[in-house]
Formats: C-alpha cells, structure tokens, sequence
C-alpha cells in the first residue's frame, strides 16, 4: 500500500512538474549493460509500421548483434491483434524468438505469456436459438433471432476466422462491440451511445473478470475520456487515473519496479511516453536512487516548419522535452545539424547525435539487372511526404522516356482522400499506366535492389529510412534537400542527388540527368553502396557505447545472445 500512496502524491504535485526550469546531473547507473534492462517504447507495433518503429527494430537488432542484450519492447495502445503482429515478425527472422514484446494493457489485463486458442464463433454457428447467414464474399457472420431481429455481425478473420470483433445490435440500433484478442479470449467491450461512440469500456481479463473501466462524457459532440479505474480480480477498485498519461505512468512505474537491476527507457514514441517515463523514473527514484534513465529520441523536425528553425512553432511531440533539455539523462537526435541547431535555441544539453542502423545480409545485385528506368518512393500518403510533386516531376518526363515508371509504395491506402486526389492527379495526366500507388510493403528492400533510383518529396526529414534503405542497396536516392537528413545521408551528385525543396522543374532535371547517362547512373550506384558501410551495425553501436558511458553503464560480457 505504500507504493501505491507515494504514487498518488506524486500524480498530486509532491515532486516538480516536468516543464520546471531545474538542471540536473544524468543519473549514474554503474552498472554493465549485461546487467542493465533496455526498454524501447512505442505506440504500437502493427502490421504496417511507421518510421519510428521500423527504427525500433533495427536498434533492437543492433543491441542484440553488437552489445549483446536484447532490450525490451512496450507498447502503450491497446491493440488486441499486437500478438499476431509480433509472431509475424518472428517468423520473417525481425525479431527473436526469445525477445519480450510487452503491451501496458496485456500487463495490466493478466494477459502476458498466453497460449493462442483459436476462436471462430463455432458455438454462435451452432445455437438452435440464432438464425446465422455467411457474408457473402467475406468471413463474417449475420447473427438474427428466429423472428428475423438482427442481433450480432460477427467480423472474422480473413484468413483464420478468428473472431476479430461483434457488432451487437438492438431494434436497428448498434449498441454494444466486443473486441476479441488474436489469441481468443474476450478482451474489450464498447458500450456505445446511439451515435455508436463508447460510453464505457470494459477491459477482461482472459478469465472473464474486470482489469479495467474507462468512462467517456460528452463534450462537444465528442467523447472525451473522463476517468479510468484498475480493478482487482475481485472487482475491487484498486486505483483510479484521470487520464491515458497518468495509466501509462502506473503501468511502466510497476513494470519496472518488478524487473530486477538498472533500466534504461528509449523513449521512441514521446507524444505518449516521454513524460509517463520521466514520472516513472522520479518516482523510483524517491525510493531507490540512480535505478533509471530515461533517453528520448528525436525521430522528426523538433519545431511545426522547415523555415525558421529558431522561431518557429515547437513540434508538439517534443515540446515537453524542449522545455527543459536538462530534465531527460540524455537526448538522441538523428544528425548533428540537428543537435547543434536545439542547443542554439534551447540550450545545451546533453545531446548525442546518432543514426539509424541498417545491414543488409545480401550484396548488392548487379546494375543489369536492374530495371534502371522505374523510380520507387517509399512515403507513407500524408500531405508532408508530397507525393503530388513527384507526380508532376516524372510527367515532365514521360514521353521522352517511355520506360520509365513510378511505384509508390505506404499506408494507409484507403480511405484516404490524399491517395484520392493523386489518383485523379495520375489519371488527368493519363499516366495511370505508367504511375502506381501500391499499398505497404514488408521487404521494401526487394524494390530498392531492382529500381534504377528512389525518389523522397518530403518536406523535412529528420533522418530517413528510405534514404538509408536505398543507399544500402545501391538504388541512387533524389531528394529534396530539407533539414536534415538528406544532406547528411547523400553525397550530392556522388551516391545520389539533392534539389531545392519545392522545385519540380530541377526534380525532373536531376531525375532526367540520371536516365540520360547509364555510366553515372551505375557509377551513382555503386558508390551508393560503398557509402552504405557507416550504416553497419558496428558503426553505428559505438555511438551507443559512448551514450551509455555518460550515465555509467559499460560493456562486460562474455555471451553473445544469438539472433535466432
């Protein structure tokens, strides 16, 4: 119980607010990274990743590989699929077979370490009571009374029908969802309002009992989160939160305090975590001094636009972090323009400028057999990614080439108005032929080793993975030349080409100008390749090294833990 009231006085104000203007000293761990726990923490790991975690899981191969510890993954949004998601990359070798991936929600619902128990509706399927319909062309089921009432739409999984979710309906009206875990167990229940928005949600554990109630109230024809209360297996009130943040804080708080020795939290995904883990880590530390660090990670341009670095509008996904670069035990930005330009306008910190890793196991296929006139960028459909003006920058180029083609290649695909109006954008052009947006790719790398070029519009990347990815695999890269990362990546005019953000006419020139020569296209491509070696994992882990030296935590180990 006493845990749990330093907590609470903690949550009331006992400790200074994140934002306060206090220095302080990193704490010291002293401890070996054998001995050390690394926590990377997310949002989500889904089927189709974002950036940030795609850069996760090359870390977490890296701290495997070269520093020999396999950190911990957590994620802090309820996904009830994140299981089947996780096997997934198992299975294609991303990750290890032994390698934790843990949810806040499967800790706090008792649903760590289950067995997977297929779960199709069969029962539902055979109830004298119900007059159930397969969905034509799907795998769900129609779920009516004897009088003809819609009662349940079971939506099942396309490939193993396992339930995925029930819609419950009443007189006409969606009253109720179930939402059902990948591993077959009830796991959420919605009741909604007539508008079909969640009133209240239950979250079971596998046995049937309440873990978790939250509790919407309306408020500007929204519903907005009021309250979330723990309970115990008996349905005993354990804790109540007023927000998503203040859950998050208790759940990692515990986590931690129930994992022996030194922890070090990589905050990846700072809009939710950064300041749950600063919370966390003052809070073990009233009770236990220099057990935890918490390390944030910058993987975007930290202010709203590319102009006016110094005065411009904070990203709102750092700005707790910006308020005082002094409060986080260390800062990882992606480049050192990066670094340099924070501590001109926020003050010195202690920041540590490391990139991506990136290790191909496969050779750099011969120029060939490449096809050297289809260009692919590689760019989730958001309006910053700029897909528009890569459009209009090969249409300049069509009828002198008519091999070329461009391949898209992100999420989501639909419904997406964006990819509606760079649909209509291709077919006013008449390029339908010539231009494709595909979905989300899981090896992007089988694309990078076949195409002559790759192509990124963004207007501010703060490292970039499809960079990185296409150097790696000797696909020259074209770039606008936005803070930072294409500059720092790219050799202009020697593994790829940088042009003035915004200018078509010079993305056309500088795509044209590689079409037109074969040599310095293959040249291009193979000092791309040869430029790819400070990706490596052994560059990149030195880094690392140095950033886990300044809060004492060194290198003593004698077992390599395998990438199984």
């Amino acid at each position: 119980m006493s845990g749990l009231v330093a907590y609470r006085k903690f949550l009331l104000g006992q400790v200074k607010e994140i934002g306060d203007p206090v220095n302080r000293e990193p704490s010291q761990l002293d401890s070996s990274i054998e001995e050390t726990n690394f926590w990377f923490l997310n949002q989500d790991i889904g089927f189709q990743r974002s950036g940030v975690e795609n850069a996760a899981l090359l870390r977490s191969r890296l701290f495997i590989q070269e520093l020999h510890k396999a950190p911990i993954l957590v994620t802090c949004r309820f996904n009830p699929r994140l299981n089947e998601s996780i096997e997934g990359l198992r299975v294609a070798g991303t990750l290890t077979k032994s390698q934790l991936c843990r949810s806040i929600y499967d800790y706090l619902q008792d649903a760590e370490a289950l067995p997977v128990a297929l779960n199709t509706g069969r029962s539902i399927e055979q109830n004298p009571l119900w007059a159930v319909t397969h969905v034509e062309g799907r795998r769900d089921l129609r779920v009516m009374d004897l009088a003809g009432h819609l009662l349940m739409y079971v939506v099942r999984n396309p490939t193993t029908d396992a339930i995925l979710y029930i819609n419950h309906f009443c007189d006409g009206l969606k009253i109720c969802k179930e939402i059902f875990d990948s591993r077959g167990h009830l796991s959420c229940i919605q009741y909604l309002n007539d508008k079909g928005l969640p009133t209240i949600e239950h979250y079971l554990r596998p046995n049937g009992t309440l873990a978790l109630v939250k509790i919407y109230r309306a408020h500007n024809g929204k519903m907005v989160l009021q309250n979330i209360r723990l309970c115990g297996e008996r349905g005993e009130l354990r804790a109540s939160f007023s927000s998503e943040e203040a859950l998050i804080t208790h759940a990692i708080a515990s986590m931690l305090k129930q994992t022996e020795g030194k922890h070090v939290l990589v905050v990846d995904k700072n809009r939710y975590w950064y300041k749950p883990a600063i919370a966390a880590r003052d809070l073990i530390h009233q009770q236990t001094p220099n057990r935890v660090v918490v390390v944030p990670v910058i993987h975007a341009l930290h202010t709203q636009t590319a102009q006016d670095l110094h005065v411009s509008p904070v990203n709102s996904n750092f700005k707790d972090i910006l308020a005082n670069v002094q409060q986080p035990d260390a800062i990882v930005t992606l480049t050192t323009n990066q670094k340099t330009d924070i501590e001109s306008r926020f003050g010195q910190g202690r920041l540590f400028p490391i990139g991506h890793p990136y290790q191909s196991d496969r050779s750099a296929s011969s120029f060939d057999q490449r096809d050297r006139f289809r260009i692919v960028c590689m760019a989730r459909y958001s309006p910053e990614k700029n897909h528009q003006l890569a459009i209009a920058a090969f249409a300049k180029l069509a009828e002198r080439y008519p091999l070329a083609r461009l391949d898209f290649y992100g999420f989501p695909l639909s419904p997406n108005k964006l990819v509606t109006a760079l649909n209509a954008q291709v077919q006013a052009l008449g390029l339908e032929q010539r231009i494709r947006l595909n979905g989300w790719v899981d090896d992007p790398a089988v694309h990078y080793r076949s195409a002559g070029l790759s192509l990124l519009t963004s207007q501010a990347e703060a490292f970039s993975l499809t960079i990185m990815e296409s150097l790696c695999h000797a696909c020259p890269p074209v770039a606008f030349d936005v803070p930072y990362g294409p500059s720092q990546l790219i050799q202009h005019s020697r593994t790829g080409l940088l042009v003035p953000f915004g200018d078509v006419d010079a993305l056309a020139d500088a795509i044209e100008s590689i079409f037109a020569d074969p040599a310095y296209q293959a040249k291009l491509s193979a000092q791309a390749f040869l430029d790819s070696n400070r990706f490596k994992y052994a560059e990149v882990a030195a880094h690392w090294r140095g950033l886990l030296s300044s809060f004492g935590v060194g290198e003593v180990s004698s077992v390599q833990t395998s990438l199984e």
